[in-house]
């Protein structure tokens, strides 16, 4: 009693699942001493793994005042999705863009774009753990698809609205009544009035 808890005994309770114990050590170190970014993220972890996403966020937080962890950024926008707090997550999902390179980003923020985020993020996210073969790959595939889904939708609201629009909306129909997903009969519209526009460019 009285004594430091080892960090190696909370990272051991934490990597078997004992999440309240390893909560309670956690909390123990983050009381010892000069808090760490590392410490708080861990500590927050055992609290989203327990369900605590209220307190995970207070935590993961107080993580980031003291150092940006790509880790901790992803886990505070999950937190915020979970509990439907989207205005909450939308900054997050935009300061997590930085780390796209990091498929455990992309990994854990990927429903959350789905959810909260600008159409084509989720797309851009799901094409890439599709791309690196990061699993679950049949789940990841399922949700590229929900993606384009919702970026289609999104986009031909937008058009639905825009001037000039009856050619390109008759393209789209056709292509419906002809059970294609193909509207490119629009494409060489398309290029007259945007020329600088390149049919086979990226989303």
């Amino acid at each position: 009693m009285g004594q430091t808890p080892d960090p190696s005994a909370a990272q051991t309770a934490l990597d078997r699942g004992e999440y309240q114990k390893a909560e309670e050590l956690y909390r123990a170190l983050v009381r010892s001493g000069p808090s760490s970014p590392e410490l708080l993220s861990n500590l927050g972890i055992t609290l989203h793994l327990q369900g605590k996403s209220s307190e995970a966020i207070k935590v993961f937080g107080r993580a980031l005042r003291l150092r940006e962890l790509p880790g901790t950024l992803a886990l505070l926008g999950l937190s915020y999705c979970r509990l439907q707090q989207f205005d909450d997550a939308i900054p997050i999902l935009q300061r997590a863009k930085r780390y796209f390179a990091d498929s455990n980003v992309l990994s854990v923020l990927g429903p959350c774009y789905l959810d909260a985020g600008e159409p084509l993020d989720a797309v851009l996210v799901y094409k890439e753990l599709v791309k690196r073969g990061v699993p679950p790959a049949d789940e990841n595939l399922a949700s590229l698809a929900r993606a384009n889904y919702r970026a289609s939708k999104h986009f031909l609201a937008l058009l639905e609205k825009a001037p000039g629009n009856k050619e390109y909306l008759g393209a789209i129909e056709t292509a419906r009544q002809n059970s294609s997903p193909d509207a490119r009969a629009a494409f060489a519209v398309a290029l007259r009035n945007a020329p600088y526009l390149s049919v086979d460019a990226e989303v």
